[in-house]
């Protein structure tokens, strides 16, 4: 509601600097994109087994695919239909676990199997951001492209995770180890920012690279540290 009042788009028109703002925003992305890698262990994860992964996928192909009707019978162009869909077809995290906390639930037998399907959806979320990314720089729904964007960002998924956990975890453990939080803090921005770069220099989104540089420095043991650090900002 705040973004829709100081936005271009009202009477009064509060803010025209567009650019800005996205710059902004993009800045707000890529905070959170590496805050949830950090709460994603691939260690959690793979203890939950497939079964959790198997149903959020099917949560949200069933989700975006009704997304996807209803925006067909609306009246909606494919484009516009797809990301309907990928509006409604993911769930908030840090709501969900907001609300186990505030109710106490966090502890019961249901809640690692909930964390490991929300943490799958963020591995999902990632994958689709960069898809509609790419659908609205080319601006047709086109499979075959979409295809070839996943084959490749598999690749690069895979050559940044091995290449990320042989040095990021250890540099940044050593760098913990001189005591000094704001060399800690800057040490892992640096790592997101860099990421995301490079990311961004691979043609895939933002999103995908800070995502991927908060999984590795997931693995550092001054992990619990970096989270706190990166909090506030």
């Amino acid at each position: 509601l705040a973004g829709v009042l100081i936005g271009p788009h009202t009477p009064w028109r509060l803010l025209t600097d567009q650019k800005t703002m996205r710059d902004i925003a993009d800045l707000g992305v890529l905070l959170l994109m590496f805050t949830l890698g950090l709460d994603f262990s691939l260690r959690k994860l793979r203890a939950l087994g497939a079964r959790v992964f198997l149903a959020a996928v099917a949560e949200v192909a069933l989700m975006l695919w009704l997304g996807i009707e209803a925006g067909r019978l609306a009246g909606w162009s494919p484009r516009d239909a797809l990301f309907l869909g990928g509006v409604v077809c993911l769930s908030s995290t840090m709501i969900a676990l907001r609300n186990l906390n505030d109710r106490g639930l966090r502890k019961e037998s249901f809640a690692p199997m909930l964390v490991g399907l929300l943490i799958s959806e963020e591995v999902l979320t990632v994958l689709l951001l960069t898809v509609l990314s790419v659908v609205a720089a080319g601006g047709e729904v086109a499979p075959d492209a979409a295809l070839s964007v996943l084959g490749r960002m598999a690749i690069f998924v895979v050559a940044a995770l091995i290449a990320g956990l042989l040095l990021l975890p250890r540099l940044l453990d050593s760098i913990a180890a001189f005591g000094r939080e704001e060399m800690l803090l800057v040490a892992a921005l640096g790592v997101c920012f860099g990421a995301s770069l490079l990311a961004e220099s691979a043609g895939f989104s933002i999103a995908l690279g800070a995502f991927l540089a908060g999984v590795v420095a997931a693995e550092a043991h001054c992990a619990p540290r970096i989270v706190r650090l990166v909090q506030p900002v």
